[in-house]
């Protein structure tokens, strides 16, 4: 090559092409991380960028979860499990989180097992393996009947209580349970609250469910949870924040996600807009995601979804321009498998982004019909009833 041993690389619709001598016996290949490739975005602008400690913990979490790949957080028997094991404090045993898990699974596991009758237990053991669940052990101290739960590792042949600091043999402590039963107890690894588990089951979904729309499967989607975005004194939070290739650029999704307690609000969508705009200022399409665990949106946040529309930028496209609408998700669509039709993937938008936006707008906030003309303008009709 005219160039070597300079590098080459170029961007593919599947990553990177690098070039290398034909007798090479191995090739370094760089990592980029998902940050700095976020950041850029904003490097050189008034605005700043940070990764949030929140942010961090999600990535984290949904990294021991087995990623986008695995559908964490679009099983509701998953979602319930983590959701119970995070509240109790005392632990949980195994038979009622295989309970749960069989209460809870929805239209899981669809066509993608053979043995669906061991779902419930399996997605139990699934926790277990990914170290999302850790076992503990209820003993009373023989002395003053205090009682512990106990790590695997804490447990020796001989203890000391922590309250009157007598010593006794494990054997004795484990004699005089009650029926002589000693059970193991689960609870959720690294006292992460039931709070944090819904901030990150639902964005697990999301990612699931992005991955395959805009990457069409093929993989990895860059992405970032939680980043924190600033121009003065004005800052926001973005949920999450993922990028792909789309007409021959990079569109960027920013998101905010609900679980099932708070709400979409116009502070939020507005929030959303005015980072929209920057980002598109900066040279790369944007569009925003909404999404909530809830099955249906309320009456208000259907409200304000449908005024943001209205005001809705555009995007050129060959000789036509088309209102950027937003992607919005409910927890009928998070909570179903990859291989059901109502998958937001399976929508029959082909992956294309401004139709799968469309659809979702249709399904979720009543969308009629949307003017695509040269001059461009926004959605114009809107059903009377969307539910």
């Amino acid at each position: 090559m005219r160039n070597f041993p300079g590098n080459f690389e170029r961007i593919t619709y599947d990553g990177r092409a690098i070039a290398t001598s034909s007798d090479s016996h191995q090739v370094e290949i760089g990592v980029v991380h998902s940050l700095p490739l976020f950041q850029k975005i904003f490097e050189g602008t008034a605005w700043n960028s940070k990764h949030s400690e929140g942010g961090r913990l999600v990535s984290r979490i949904v990294e021991m979860l087995g990623g986008p790949q695995n559908y964490p957080g679009n099983q509701p028997a998953i979602r319930r499990v983590l959701d119970e094991a995070a509240k109790s404090t005392q632990g949980r045993p195994l038979s009622a989180l295989i309970q749960s898990a069989r209460s809870h699974k929805g239209e899981w596991p669809g066509d993608l097992t053979f043995n669906a009758a061991d779902y419930p237990k399996n997605v139990v053991y699934y926790l277990l393996n990914r170290k999302l669940l850790q076992p503990f052990l209820e003993i009373r101290c023989p002395h003053c009947a205090m009682k512990y739960l106990l790590r695997p590792g804490d447990l020796a042949y001989d203890m000391e209580c922590e309250i009157c600091t007598e010593r006794f043999p494990l054997g004795l402590a484990l004699g005089l349970a009650p029926g002589g039963r000693n059970d193991w107890v689960y609870k959720l690894t690294g006292n992460i609250s039931a709070d944090r588990i819904a901030e990150i089951v639902p964005v697990a979904g999301v990612l699931s469910v992005m991955t395959d729309t805009l990457n069409a499967g093929k993989g990895g989607l860059p992405h970032i949870f939680g980043l924190v975005v600033e121009e003065g004194k004005w800052k926001c939070e973005i949920d999450i924040m993922a990028m792909a290739d789309w007409d021959e650029r990079p569109v960027v999704v920013i998101g905010e996600v609900k679980s099932y307690r708070d709400s979409i609000d116009r502070n939020d969508l507005s929030n959303l807009v005015r980072v929209q705009e920057f980002v598109r200022s900066q040279g790369f399409e944007c569009l925003v995601l909404a999404a909530t665990l809830r099955e249906k949106l309320t009456d208000p946040e259907v409200a304000d979804l449908r005024d943001m529309c209205q005001g809705i930028s555009t995007a050129r496209r060959g000789n036509r321009v088309h209102p950027l609408l937003p992607i919005i998700l409910t927890g009928a669509d998070l909570s179903v498998p990859r291989d059901n039709d109502t998958y937001p993937a399976r929508w029959g938008s082909h992956f294309d982004l401004l139709e799968f936006a469309e659809d979702s707008c249709r399904r979720n906030i009543g969308l009629v019909n949307v003017r695509s003309a040269p001059s461009g303008s926004g959605p114009s009709e809107w059903a009377a009833s969307w539910q």
